[in-house]
């Protein structure tokens, strides 16, 4: 009995679905669609990581952006000051397959800065200031859609998040991204002395979220409005022939 029952257990944990392995790639293909980094944008090919995926919804860790947009730092120790600036720019291409259509994106990411600016008696503060921007868009063959764009000066830590559902898409469809980071500091010199200011900003953790739909086949859509029209004739005979 007891070797039975493990056995049934076992088969009940094999019969699990597999959570999805997370590795870093180029093209990763899903049920649904197959994401690449399209060639040509960049010396170096850019990577994505499939973190979760459901029947109706993938994720996926921009893991180039976000090594690009690890941070900068201006920190003016001299009085001349200091200008830290980073960017990053790419496509990522959504090839989905007969059976779907993918329907939304979008994208989460955490913003961090810091402003520290100098400080001496009798002086006015040093200059500090930091920026990071963040902008998406949707390509086809005949149109452009924006799907929002965050930027602005960071003090602390916050997450951003933008996107769109509900959309009717083609077959092929290409996400735009561009970010940009800044930061810049001037110190304070005066009275003999000198403060230094630091300057930061950095975007973490950005992924993608990508909405999809079955739809059916069109032997699908055939069978079905056969059989409306079946049930429709079996009703039509029962309300006028029956006795």
């Amino acid at each position: 009995m007891h070797k039975s029952m493990a056995g049934l257990a076992l088969g009940a944990v094999l019969s699990l679905p597999a959570a999805p392995t997370a590795f870093a790639a180029q093209s990763i293909d899903t049920a649904a669609f197959t994401i690449t980094y399209q060639e040509g944008i960049f010396s170096t090919i850019g990577s994505i990581t499939l973190l979760d995926e459901s029947p109706g919804a993938y994720s996926f860790a921009l893991d180039t952006l976000n090594e690009d947009m690890a941070g900068v730092t201006a920190q003016d120790v001299s009085g001349l000051g200091e200008l830290a600036s980073a960017a990053h720019a790419s496509i990522l291409r959504i090839d989905a397959n007969a059976g779907y259509r993918v329907t939304g994106f979008s994208l989460t990411f955490t913003t961090f800065g810091e402003l520290s600016p100098g400080q001496l008696p009798g002086f006015p503060p040093g200059f500090v200031s930091n920026e990071a921007g963040v902008f998406m868009g949707i390509w086809t063959p005949t149109s452009y859609q924006p799907l929002g764009s965050q930027y602005g000066p960071l003090t602390a830590q916050e997450t951003w998040e933008f996107g769109a559902s509900d959309l009717t898409l083609p077959e092929v469809t290409d996400l735009a991204f561009n970010t940009w980071l800044r930061a810049q500091a001037v110190g304070v010199d005066g009275g003999g002395e000198f403060a230094p200011s630091l300057a930061s900003a950095s975007i973490r953790d950005a992924v993608l979220h990508v909405e999809v739909a079955a739809i059916p086949e069109p032997g699908t859509w055939a069978m079905l409005i056969t059989g409306l029209g079946l049930l429709a004739a079996r009703r039509y005979k029962s309300m006028h022939f029956s006795s």
